[in-house]
């Protein structure tokens, strides 16, 4: 499916799940690109499938230059082994309730902004959970949180990616009894909000450039995270909690 094309919802307010722009099933060697979503009060495109595939996995489908737009959510990918193995790139939403959510694994995302979501990316446990990554992303300016990783114990990679939020607690990477979550070689001007005793995650080799990031618990235990080669401009460790 080849755009240029626009599909546009109901509007952006969830109102039902049924408001959906596109749906793919269980299915296998497709190419998508060049389409727009707009305004829809479900999801502007879905991931769903039950049966799962065995070998070969890997011939799942590639989607390129997407834009979403005042969604309620931009991008779901199911928790079923028929959603595993997309690779998506050059990716834009803005303004959107949710931006991606993301059940299945072995998922790659390559380039692309979440920005001015209330939450930027989810990632939920499903089959196989995570383990996928994001790689040369912006994730901005989140209402509510940029990063969300609940119960994520295969882990995920976040490369080259930059985090900002606009202060406190607001657009923070809220890791919640996940582990093997690694975030590595891009920029935190975020919090890093690690709770629950599932195991380590990690925050490695990130600069900072601005006065947001810091690490913090609702619990007050900082031991579920490793923070190591975070600096700030001035050469300061910003690893300090």
């Amino acid at each position: 499916m080849l755009g240029v094309a626009r599909l546009t919802g109901a509007g952006a307010v969830k109102t039902t799940p049924a408001n959906v722009g596109l749906q793919i099933e269980t299915c296998r060697r497709f190419r998508i690109s060049g389409l727009q979503f707009s305004r829809f009060s479900g999801v502007g495109l879905m991931l769903s499938g039950g049966v799962i595939y065995l070998t070969p996995r890997g011939d799942r489908g590639q989607f390129s230059d997407l834009g979403f737009n005042d969604c309620a959510r931009a991008l779901e990918i199911g928790a079923s082994a028929s959603s595993e193995y997309n690779i998506f790139t050059n990716t834009a939403i803005t303004a959107c309730g949710e931006g991606m959510v993301v059940g299945a694994g072995n998922c790659q995302f390559v380039g692309g902004n979440v920005v001015d979501c209330r939450l930027g990316v989810v990632l939920l446990p499903g089959h196989n959970h995570g383990h996928g990554g994001f790689h040369g992303f912006n994730l901005n300016h989140a209402s509510e949180f940029n990063l969300f990783a609940d119960a994520i114990d295969t882990g995920f990679t976040f490369n080259g990616c930059h985090f900002y939020g606009d202060g406190g607690l607001k657009g923070a990477i809220f890791l919640r009894n996940s582990k093997g979550i690694l975030i590595q070689g891009g920029q935190l001007d975020c919090a890093v909000i690690n709770d629950g005793k599932a195991g380590k995650n990690f925050v490695l080799n990130n600069t900072v450039p601005g006065v947001n990031f810091k690490i913090v618990s609702n619990t007050q235990d900082h031991s579920g995270i490793v923070c190591r080669n975070v600096f700030r401009f001035d050469g300061a460790d910003a690893c300090g909690v």
